[in-house]
């Protein structure tokens, strides 16, 4: 008789262990499956926020020619959803649409404007060819140029320190920035070049000349759209450029949903 209340015993408790892991599983299943489609909706509504920091950017510059960083959080209807945008990298419109030298040594031509609202700073650029031979000289801003440049004699990808920082004013421009090879750029050649800057090295990759073609007169434009849910924030990243002649977006990047 004791045998069989134990056994009944063991069998009530094995029962309820069985039934309070199946109670478990469950409990456990909704709340991932809360947590999930909570991450999804946000990380999705970071995504709209970063999409609006890249549109509010574009239609700042389309005001007045000139775009302003927002360094704080933007927020959008609530205080739950925001975005930041803009570095200093984005406030240089690299001008490539009329590149000149090819069939020589020497490509002229490249424009550089901040169209930002305080100074941005040049400090490092990295040139990239697909020619061959080695990159002799970088000259940023014209008749202030040999403060501004750097010379040697390096291969692609020639990553550069200028011999001084290069400081172009708010709205300063300079219209023939150069780059000098060792040989003859062929027609068919690739070159790009990304701009460093020293605020917040941050970089700006341009293409400068194109397999024949020119490059575009753009700047580009970093947002990041921001959503807090809970004890949880989620952050999307878009990275695009503009094309002011063309009034177009010509990239779009998103990078991958992170926390």
């Amino acid at each position: 008789m004791a045998g069989a209340k134990g056994f009944a015993l063991l069998t009530t408790i094995i029962l309820i262990l069985v039934i309070a892991a199946v109670i478990l599983g469950i409990v456990s299943f909704i709340v991932n499956s809360t947590y999930l489609m909570m991450a999804k909706s946000s990380q999705e509504t970071a995504l709209y926020a970063a999409q609006a920091g890249i549109y509010w950017a574009i239609t700042d510059y389309r005001t007045d020619n000139s775009f302003t960083k927002i360094t704080s959080d933007r927020d959008l209807i609530t205080d739950i959803e925001s975005f930041k945008v803009g570095t200093d990298a984005n406030l240089l419109l690299v001008d490539a649409e009329r590149p000149l030298g090819i069939l020589t040594n020497n490509l002229n031509g490249i424009g550089l404007t901040n169209i930002g609202i305080a100074p941005v700073t040049i400090s490092r650029v990295v040139v990239e060819w697909d020619f061959g031979g080695n990159m002799t000289r970088v000259t940023l801003g014209g008749a202030s140029a040999p403060v501004y440049s750097w010379t040697g004699s390096i291969p692609s990808p020639a990553d550069v320190i200028l011999n001084r920082p290069y400081t172009i004013a708010a709205g300063g421009s300079y219209a023939n920035n150069n780059f000098t090879f060792t040989g003859a750029i062929p027609i068919d050649s690739v070159i790009t070049a990304t701009f460093y800057c020293s605020g917040d090295d941050s970089g700006r990759k341009a293409i400068l000349y194109n397999n024949g073609r020119s490059g575009n007169k753009e700047f580009s434009i970093t947002a990041t759209g921001k959503v807090v849910a809970g004890k949880f924030t989620w952050r999307k990243t878009i990275e695009a450029t503009y094309d002011v002649g063309t009034s177009t977006i010509t990239s779009w990047s998103e990078t991958e949903n992170h926390l």
